[in-house]
């Protein structure tokens, strides 16, 4: 009996010790492609619902994805060709009652928005690589290790090393070189191990998660863009010279969406500072072309489709919603830099200054992932990629219209912008029915970057220039309004509303996409 009840206690100290070490540390929320975790020297799958357990080596496939949450609520996102190990996990769930959090990330990438452990035991979390250790303060950011794997957009090769990005709160980054901190919207690099940690004013494309499977989705969209545009073109042949080049789209019944911007697995293709929103129309005697971003802008998404469906600029009350108009001329550019166009057509309201009306030319917009304004040059900063001149070109949008809902086409447009000064200039210029119009905005007009946004907003009178091709009358427009918008992590993308009325030419309304020109781009 003694013999037997020895026996007992050696096998239920041995049962405690093995669930003692095998402790669930957190789960799978998604798995996408190739996931699985190297557990005691086994390979053991993973999917969704999965248990993550304490010195679990989490390996992601080149086209795949994984999101994980521990048990103190926070959230990690691998992108493909991770392996993340849990070096030591544990989580009591009392303030410096025993939790830490202790990641390696051997290579690849995440993004992670921290839990409890991160907000109230700081000192317990950290992330090492061979190169350097990352504590945070409390915060949400991306750390990417390069391995002669980190391309950038232009193709180009990226020296190895670590880079991260803050995108809420604040991260030391250490190793032998030294320790420096970062805050929300900077990025920041690390070379070796002996290398002191270095600010980034740009940001490299690859600090977004891009998966090889995004590469497919963007084929199936324009896949179906060709099928629509076939099936528009056999109904009424002219509608072919009215198409806007470069969309990679939907239908009008399944327009370009918030998500559209996502990879397939839901991540957020670029990290920066959230979405902005330009709005374009004009009604009665009053013409709006306004922009915001951030944290001033509410947009609204409905629908299963995750569609633009309403929107609040905080700035001015100015609100808008779609009701039941139909969408017109949606389209976009997808990923970093990437931007969402099109038009809410009649129906859709308007709500300033306590009246609510619909304008006549319905509601332009564009939107997309803001350039912060952390990542402007300062002063001094010459050398960086933001500094100088670059020219932006058009690359599409929706078909601009007039008062009385006719619709016309965008003749041509470019904008020339010096970072360094925060300066730019430009125009655009369209036609509707018999008459031209050019709406400039003058060079030296001054770039906004303080308010969470970088971007321009210029209102005149007896600006610009209209021309009806018939009788060969023109003038100037009695008044014009137009914004921009820079979009993308470097600026690569501008989204530009416009509106413009005059007692002889009427109220149009446009909305533009353009395109930074060059290898910095």
């Amino acid at each position: 009996m003694n013999a037997l009840r020895i026996f007992a206690v050696v096998l239920l100290t041995g049962w405690v010790a093995a669930a003692a070490e095998a402790q669930t540390v957190g789960r799978v929320l998604l798995a996408v492609g190739e996931v699985s975790a190297v557990r005691k020297g086994q390979v053991v799958p993973l999917s969704i619902g999965s248990t993550i357990e304490n010195q679990d080596a989490i390996r992601v496939g080149t086209e795949s994805s994984a999101q994980l949450r521990f048990t103190d609520e926070s959230l990690v996102a691998l992108r493909a060709g991770t392996e993340f190990r849990v070096e030591n996990y544990a989580f009591t769930g009392r303030e410096g009652g025993g939790s830490q959090a202790v990641f390696n990330l051997v290579r690849g990438g995440f993004r992670t928005l921290t839990g409890l452990i991160g907000r109230t035991d700081r000192d317990k979390y950290r992330v090492t690589t061979p190169i350097s250790t990352v504590g945070i303060r409390g915060t949400s950011y991306t750390l990417v290790l390069c391995q002669k794997d980190c391309y950038d957009e232009d193709g180009q090769l990226s020296p190895d090393g670590n880079y991260g990005l803050v995108l809420e709160g604040r991260v030391s980054v250490s190793n032998t070189g030294g320790t420096m901190e970062f805050g929300a919207d900077e990025a920041f690099f690390v070379a070796d191990a002996r290398s002191q940690p270095q600010p980034l004013v740009g940001r490299p494309g690859f600090l977004r998660d891009r998966l090889e499977a995004r590469q497919r989705q963007r084929e199936r969209q324009e896949a179906m863009l060709a099928a629509r545009r076939e099936a528009e073109q056999r109904l009424d042949p002219r509608k072919e010279a009215m198409q806007q080049p470069r969309l990679v789209a939907g239908t009008p019944q399944a327009p370009i969406a918030a998500a559209d911007l996502k990879d397939e697995s839901g991540n957020v293709a670029v990290l920066g500072a959230g979405l902005g929103l330009g709005i374009g129309w004009t009604a009665g005697t009053e013409e709006r072309a306004q922009v915001e971003g951030g944290r001033g802008t509410v947009i609204g998404l409905g629908g299963s489709d995750k569609v633009f469906d309403a929107f609040k600029f905080l700035a001015n009350g100015m609100a808008g919603t779609r009701g039941s108009a139909a969408f017109k001329d949606v389209g976009g550019i997808a990923g970093d830099g990437g931007m969402v166009w099109g038009r809410w057509d009649a129906g859709a309201q308007i709500a300033l200054n306590g009246q609510t009306f619909s304008p006549p030319t319905g509601v332009f917009f564009v939107y997309g992932n803001l350039t912060p304004p952390s990542a402007l040059p300062q002063p001094l900063a010459s050398t960086t990629a933001l500094a100088g001149t670059l020219t932006y070109d058009y690359v599409g949008g929706p078909r601009p219209t007039d008062g009385a809902g006719n619709v016309g086409q965008f003749l041509t447009g470019s904008f020339t912008v010096n970072f360094l000064a925060r300066t730019l200039g430009g125009n655009v210029a369209y036609q509707v029915g018999n008459f031209t119009y050019n709406i400039p905005v003058p060079d030296g007009t001054r770039l906004t970057s303080n308010t969470g946004y970088v971007g321009f907003e210029v209102r005149d009178i007896n600006n610009g220039l209209w021309r009806n091709n018939l009788t060969n009358a023109s003038g100037s427009l009695d008044a014009t309004s137009v914004g921009g918008l820079f979009m993308g992590s470097r600026a690569q993308g501008l989204g530009v509303v416009f509106s413009a009325n005059d007692t002889v030419a009427g109220r149009t309304a446009g909305a533009a996409a353009f395109k930074c020109r060059g290898a910095r781009c």
